[in-house]
Formats: C-alpha cells, sequence, structure tokens
C-alpha cells in the first residue's frame, strides 16, 4: 500500500494526491450518519441550514445567544462562493425556534475560523460589537440592533472586550492573517511584512469609554522576553481577558522553517503591574479557557512526542496540572460549563472523518459526533468550536456535516 502511495505520488504529484485521497475519504464516508447522537440526554432542538450558504457561530470562546432573549443566537452568514478579504460577511440575529435569521449588517473583516468577532453587549440592551473595514481602515463598531444604528466605532478591531465592557484587547489582524491563515483579515496589504518583531506594532490596549488606546506590548519586547535562534517572524493569537478584568492571556507565536510552522507560548500579562509571565515555553499551547480568575485550562502539544494534553496552569504559583485521561489526548476546544468542575471540548476528525462533541468532569461523557468534510482543509476547515451559552445546557457547534457548506446545530444536553 504504501508502494502505491508513493507511486501515485510521483505521478500526479504531492498536492494532487493529498486531494486525490480526500475525495476518495469522502465518497468512502459519504453515506456514514451525518449527526450521531451518543447521550440519551442530548437531544437536536434546532439548526440553521442552507446548501448554497454558510452559516456559522464563529470561535468558540464568545457567548452565542441573547443575554435577554434565550431564543435568539448571533450568526455570520456568507456567500457560498466568497472571497477572503473581498467579500462582506451578513451578521445576523437568528431565531433558535422556528431557524430563521435577519441580517441587521455587514462586515468586510471577517475569517473562516474567527468570523468579525460578532458578540452580545454584557452591559446595554440589544447591542453589539464586532469588527469592521470602513474606509480603508479596520475598526470595531457598537451597534444597536433594534434603532439599527452605529453608537461608537473605536479605530481599531477588537480581539476580546472584558466582561465590565470598560477596554478592549485589539490587534494587528492583517499580520495575523498573513502569519496564520484564518484567523485575521486581509483587506489589505500587511505593513509589517518582514519585520520580525515590529517596535510598533503588538497588543493595544483601548479604552471602550473615551476611545482612546495603547500599545502596551511589543513585538520587539516579546522577542526579546523569550528569543529563539529559528525564529522567523512574532506574532500574537488567542488572546482572552480573565473574567475580573485583571489579567489577559495571549499565545506569543513564531514562524519557523521546516516541518514545525510555528511555535507557540503561553504568557499572561497582569494590568496591575504590568508584568509579563510565561507559564508555558516547551509544549506548544492550542486553545484556552479561564476555569476562574487564577486558573487556565490549555489544550498543548510536545513537539518531541506529538502527544496532547489537558493542562491547567496557576498564574499566579506558575504551579501546572495534567488531567490524567486517555480520552484527553487530542485537542479540542474546552470552555467550563458549571462552575469549576464540568467543562464541554470536541476533537478533529477521526479516521472516518467524525467529530465528537464531549463533557468532562469527573469522567468523560460523549455527547455527539459529526461528519466533516474531508475536502475542507486549511482555514476552511470547520472545527465545531462547541458555543455554550448563557444557561450553559444548550450548546451551539459549527459543522460542515452536510456537505462543503458551514451550518449550525443546536443541542440540549
Amino acid at each position: 500500500m504504501k508502494h502505491i502511495k508513493r507511486l501515485i505520488k510521483s505521478v500526479i504529484g504531492k498536492d494532487n494526491a493529498e486531494l486525490l485521497y480526500r475525495y476518495y475519504k469522502y465518497v468512502k464516508f459519504y453515506n456514514y450518519q451525518r449527526v450521531k447522537l451518543l447521550n440519551s440526554n442530548c437531544k437536536r432542538i434546532s439548526q440553521f441550514q442552507n446548501p448554497k450558504i454558510n452559516i456559522f457561530c464563529g470561535y468558540f470562546d464568545i457567548i452565542p445567544n441573547s443575554p435577554l432573549n434565550k431564543n435568539e443566537i448571533l450568526l455570520h452568514v456568507l456567500e457560498g462562493n466568497a472571497k477572503h478579504g473581498k467579500d462582506k460577511i451578513g451578521l445576523a440575529v437568528g431565531n433558535i425556534e422556528n431557524g430563521t435569521y435577519n441580517i441587521f449588517a455587514y462586515s468586510r473583516a471577517w475569517s473562516w475560523q474567527m468570523g468579525a468577532r460578532l458578540r452580545w453587549s454584557r452591559t446595554e440592551p440589544n447591542t453589539v460589537f464586532y469588527n469592521d473595514y470602513i474606509d480603508n481602515e479596520y475598526c470595531c463598531i457598537k451597534y444597536n440592533i433594534e434603532k439599527k444604528c452605529i453608537i461608537l466605532k473605536y479605530d481599531m478591531p477588537l480581539y476580546d472586550i472584558s466582561r465590565d465592557e470598560t477596554f478592549g484587547v485589539g490587534i494587528n489582524f492583517e499580520r495575523l492573517q498573513r502569519l496564520r491563515p484564518g484567523y485575521g483579515y486581509s483587506c489589505s496589504e500587511d505593513k509589517t511584512r518582514d519585520d520580525i518583531a515590529p517596535k510598533d506594532d503588538g497588543l493595544y490596549y483601548v479604552d471602550l469609554k473615551t476611545g482612546e488606546k495603547k500599545l502596551f506590548i511589543r513585538f520587539f519586547d516579546l522577542k526579546n522576553f523569550h528569543n529563539s535562534k529559528d525564529a522567523k517572524e512574532h506574532y500574537v493569537n488567542h488572546i482572552s481577558i480573565s473574567p475580573d478584568g485583571k489579567n489577559i492571556m495571549f499565545f506569543h507565536l513564531w514562524t519557523k522553517d521546516g516541518n514545525d510552522p510555528w511555535m507557540a507560548n503561553l504568557c499572561v500579562y497582569n494590568l496591575e503591574n504590568s508584568k509579563v509571565t510565561y507559564l508555558e515555553k516547551s509544549d506548544v499551547v492550542s486553545h484556552y479557557t479561564w476555569k476562574n480568575n487564577d486558573v487556565l485550562l490549555i489544550t498543548a502539544l510536545n513537539p518531541d512526542s506529538h502527544k496532547c494534553v489537558y493542562r491547567e496552569y496557576h498564574i499566579k504559583s506558575g504551579i501546572r496540572k495534567d488531567l490524567e485521561d486517555t480520552h484527553l489526548m487530542r485537542d479540542g476546544h474546552p470552555t467550563y460549563l458549571t462552575g469549576e468542575h464540568i467543562f464541554c471540548s470536541d476533537t478533529y476528525p477521526d479516521e472516518k472523518s467524525m467529530q465528537t462533541l464531549f463533557l468532562y468532569g469527573e469522567s468523560y461523557i460523549p455527547l455527539a459526533q459529526f461528519f466533516h468534510d474531508p475536502r475542507m482543509v486549511g482555514e476552511k476547515r470547520c472545527d465545531l468550536h462547541p458555543h455554550l451559552f448563557l444557561d450553559k445546557s444548550v450548546i451551539a457547534v459549527d459543522s460542515i456535516c452536510y456537505g462543503k457548506r458551514r451550518c449550525v446545530i443546536i443541542l440540549k444536553c
């Protein structure tokens, strides 16, 4: 079999051979059950799907349902043939009861993994935040859906916003997209191209009352904090503000040559003492969630053994604790459900192209499996990205179980 694979690659090329294999896999598993519920307590309650349109929530770290109406959910709506950096994405409110949605605005600042970072306001009713590209400049928009008007426009796109909405953290999404396709924006050229660690770019603190912004972490400083001889370009991704707003978690990444495309360290910035602490310098960190104000749950990959682990990091003491369970040896997107005891997560596609949604507390509880179209790879892949609702018993997932177009499936567990 290996001889045949090598022969095919030599005849049609490595890329074409990979594409051929993915189509073979798609045909092989085409008639498999597309959505499979694995737990009697897990029920499908709604779905947003159109065979010609992509409908998805976005990244797993944002709660999508309305603080005022449990039947409303925020959605991204995108034409099937849309081009990143060129076409606009629709921003919509979906009705969970009947599976319909209404688009209230459009944005040019979007990515396949993150969407436009669309989120509900926690402090003002019928209000949302989202990133956009207006008059050749990136920005964040504060928008009132009921009044159909822009309330405020910040002159920087935001990655995360504190729970009390006093401040947000912004980054250069163009640098992010160039170095990590699928997570940033490409409406114009990245001005930091070929600069290994810019002195005038990095993480920005944005005051949401005044709109004032300031650069508080420079790429140049990150390079000096933890210099690596094999680094090509430094950047940041996966930024999350602690529930109490006192700490900012982020991943410091740098590109590399060879088979390992990047390295990722786990960092925490304390707003009171302006200090950056590196919690992980060896393993490649991947995904994240705050367990509480002092503890992070992170998925990480050992670059030598290639084994994945779910690990707790205590940001004050630096103590680390691995969750020892064979079910947690695959990467996923975790978020805590009830207090600090149970979290929800997922897996990447297995050998049959199935993604698993599960809960984990004292033990592993599988909830459902979803078929992932193996033809969709790279930045157009569709991770489940489990999105917890406010009442924590409802979970929405993004899926391409029915083909190349994204859909949103909502489960009550």
